[in-house]
């Protein structure tokens, strides 16, 4: 009889931690803004933020140390939060909603991350594959939709009011990639680069991916994007090089040299005649940059410089609590902005972010800790030159990157210790 008893409660667990894990499937879909958009306009609000509820409370009960931990990794988080709020309130700044409403999202994503990188494989396995057929998707219906419609490529980094003047009712455009979905598409790029190279099985299908990838950034006209993936990749290449670290140093001295270089490469590459003319613009503007050329004042890039400058004088002019929420700031740094806005206190949003780096990577493979450095490295230069704190680059960097590492990279280790012994 106790047997009987002892089988069904195991039964119930496995039934309790398979809702469990859907409502994390759910949550994570509707962070990512993905196929999800489907039905986003006929689920409320409060029926997500419950079902969320739901998750966190049985998350709770399921393990009795995650509460502490949880606490304990997002504490800096929810500080900047509550300063941020009760700045709100001395400030007319509007934006400051919004930027309340992404570090919530970005803490929701954080404890599901926290829950799930020590979990069974199989868990982790069963979310990286539905949010990466999720991301693929998107790709491709973005894709078919850049062929369609190049204004589409605007519709991707625009804000609302520019995609309405450009194509009208933007709901009717389902499913397609955004600013953050094109920047995140950067961390898969270098993740699946790193383990073509690491690994021999499935290369070519691998390589496929990895041109895949480019050409849809190169079709959305992402030209930061490009470059970041193209410095990255260099380096991700270098860091495989099984030689000794002479052999890296000279490498790196070479990719030095070839930054020096990178002017007349730059000008080289926008001469190609199928590149789309938004990149040849943007690359000639970084080039002329590069060379000293005075003649940039109404270029993009020297608007971003203006928008830095804003932000670093706003810092400056007050480095304790920097205008405190004014709206005095430049609006595309995420680093230089959050400094700008709150002095020295935007140092608890970078301990946040420290806590969650340390806490994947002393939870994942060996072998994929080198990438995830790779990964962090890449979303912080990201950060010190556009906005990046959206759900969908979180979701990427919290939980596809690190799960991915964790189910892949651990999988192919026990397939050659297999094959070894």
């Amino acid at each position: 009889m106790e047997e009987k008893q002892m089988i069904e409660k195991k039964e119930n667990n496995r039934v309790l931690e398979k809702m469990h894990l859907l409502l994390a499937i759910f949550v994570l879909l509707w962070l990512n803004v993905g196929t999800y958009s489907y039905i986003s306009d006929y689920i409320p609000t409060y029926i997500k933020i419950a079902m969320y509820g739901l998750w966190l409370g049985l998350a709770i009960i399921a393990k009795k140390t995650y509460a502490n931990e949880l606490l304990k990794l997002t504490l800096p988080l929810l500080f900047f939060m509550i300063i941020v709020k009760v700045s709100e309130k001395f400030t007319n700044n509007i934006n400051l909603e919004a930027y309340l409403t992404n570090f919530i999202y970005v803490w929701i994503i954080a404890s599901i991350s926290i829950y799930y990188i020590k979990e069974k494989r199989e868990n982790i396995k069963t979310i990286s594959i539905i949010l990466i057929m999720d991301i693929i998707y998107v790709g491709i219906n973005t894709f078919i939709n850049l062929i369609s419609n190049p204004l589409i490529s605007r519709f991707l980094s625009a804000s609302s009011d520019v995609k309405y003047n450009l194509l009208g009712d933007v709901n009717t455009f389902k499913a397609i990639g955004s600013y953050a979905y094109c920047y995140s598409l950067v961390m898969i790029f270098l993740t699946v680069l790193d383990f073509t190279i690491k690994y021999k099985k499935n290369r070519m299908l691998h390589t496929i991916e990895l041109i895949l990838i480019a050409l849809f950034l190169i079709k959305a006209q992402f030209t930061i994007a490009i470059l970041l993936t193209v410095v990255f990749s260099i380096k991700i290449v270098i860091d495989n090089v099984k030689k000794e670290r002479v052999v890296k140093y000279l490498l790196m001295l070479a990719l030095c040299i070839g930054i020096i270089a990178v002017p007349s490469v730059i000008k080289s590459i926008t001469k190609i005649q199928t590149l789309p003319p938004e990149i040849k613009i943007r690359l000639i503007e970084i080039s002329n940059v590069l060379q000293g050329v005075e003649d940039t004042d109404n270029t993009d890039l020297h608007s971003r410089m203006v928008l830095y400058e804003k932000s670093i004088k706003s810092f400056l002019s007050n480095i304790i609590t920097g205008s405190w929420g004014e709206n005095n700031i430049g609006g595309h740094s995420t680093f230089l902005d959050y400094f700008g806005l709150y002095g020295i206190f935007a140092i608890f949003l970078i301990l946040f972010y420290i806590n969650m780096y340390r806490y994947a990577k002393n939870n994942i493979n060996i072998k994929g800790q080198a990438i995830l450095k790779n990964i962090w490295l890449y979303y912080l230069t990201l950060s010190l030159i556009n906005t990046v704190i959206f759900a969908t680059s979180t979701v990427m960097l919290f939980i596809v990157v690190p799960f991915f590492i964790k189910f892949i990279y651990e999988r192919n280790e026990d397939n050659e210790n297999s094959l070894d012994s």
